[in-house]
């Protein structure tokens, strides 16, 4: 009977309705501000002109569009959720979309497909070097229709945010960051954008010393949410997750919506940290400590990040006890014979429990 009680009760919290509207009635929507696409998305899911082309030739040829999916306020107005390239493709191809300062941006020129290599070239409005689409086909694109489901504002608003991730997740070309930070902006942007800046802060980027690849999924987010969920977590909970994912977005979502949130005292914290493990080691801090050359190898370390920074992050009372030769020592002994670090392989949650302990155990020798 829990069960039947559980799905009763999750189904009326979740109100939802749907219909079909033309590509032309969408871009009304959109013009009139009655249907709000978030700019900010752009830079998380990004579509090539290939990818674009190709979504153009499907409309044209008729074969069938997923629906998209849009969060309706109280006054009646959407907000897109799901379906973000499709719309503001469409919307690009018109000359309608606006980028993130509000003014629109140039109209899509098209590139040659598989089915239509003659779409090459082809843009809404005669522009140089396009052409411009014949009416017809303005027209076949204009009647295109588009299913629409809608989520409807609900007691608690979480639904929007539970659809977007749930969307947005398995099968994605986006990592889990970008789809976090788009949860980020959702819930508050303010949150977003404070958080954003901290990546560029000299110490952190210099002690991280990424790999481009890592850079480009926007790894450095990822290591920032790790910071502020983990650094005082209690550890007992660690072995409970069952997917750290999840875990990480739920919990960075709950405090981008803590209105209690002291904004200067975390990125204090943060800031200091970093220049603790800068000034100590440089871009040598998350990396294994060879015990036979005498140096560090290899590349960035995610279960050294764990103990390092997020073990001085807990005891940052104390923190100007520790002093550079304490980071050093700590370093270099996870790496000893005597008691080398072992967790590869590890589930996450098993890992986290000895990582975090460990980092929290060390620095605290340094207190006294």
């Amino acid at each position: 009977m829990g069960l039947i009680k559980d799905v009763k009760e999750k189904s009326q919290e979740i109100k939802t309705d749907s219909y079909s509207m033309s590509v032309n009635e969408l871009a009304s929507l959109y013009k009139e501000g009655d249907l709000t696409l978030r700019p900010e998305f752009q830079r998380h899911f990004r579509w090539t002109l290939e990818q674009k082309s190709r979504f153009v030739e499907s409309v044209l040829l008729g074969i069938p569009i997923p629906p998209i999916f849009v969060g309706q306020d109280e006054n009646g107005k959407w907000e897109l959720i799901d379906g973000l390239q499709r719309v503001s493709t469409l919307l690009n191809l018109m000359g309608e979309l606006k980028g993130e300062n509000n003014k629109k941006l140039k109209p899509l020129i098209l590139s040659k497909t598989k089915l239509l290599p003659s779409l090459e070239r082809n843009s809404w409005l005669l522009q140089e070097n396009a052409l411009e689409l014949p009416l017809e086909i303005k027209l076949k694109l204009k009647r295109a229709r588009i299913d629409i489901n809608i989520i409807l504002e609900n007691n608690n608003g979480s639904a929007k945010y539970e659809l977007f991730q749930r969307l947005n997740t398995g099968g994605s070309l986006a990592t889990n960051q970008e789809i976090r930070n788009c949860l980020l902006i959702m819930v508050n942007k303010q949150f977003y954008t404070w958080f954003l800046s901290l990546k560029d802060d000299v110490n952190f980027i210099n002690s991280i010393s990424l790999s481009d690849r890592l850079i480009d999924e926007q790894y450095e987010l990822e290591l920032i949410t790790r910071f502020f969920v983990l650094k005082n977590i209690n550890v007992e909970l660690l072995s409970k997750i069952e997917d750290l994912s999840s875990f990480l977005d739920e919990e960075i979502i709950k405090l981008a919506m803590n209105k209690q949130f002291d904004y200067k005292k975390e990125e204090g914290i943060f800031k200091k940290v970093f220049e603790k493990l800068n000034n100590a080691l440089q871009d040598e801090a998350f990396k294994k400590y060879d015990v036979k050359k005498q140096k560090t190898v290899g590349s960035f370390i995610i279960s050294v990040y764990e103990i390092m920074a997020l073990g001085i992050a807990f005891h940052y009372n104390k923190i100007g006890k520790i002093t550079n030769k304490d980071i050093v020592r700590i370093h270099h002994s996870l790496f000893s014979k005597e008691k080398p670090l072992d967790v590869i392989g590890m589930r996450a949650s098993t890992r986290l429990g000895i990582t975090i302990k460990t980092g929290r155990d060390r620095f605290n020798e340094c207190k006294h």
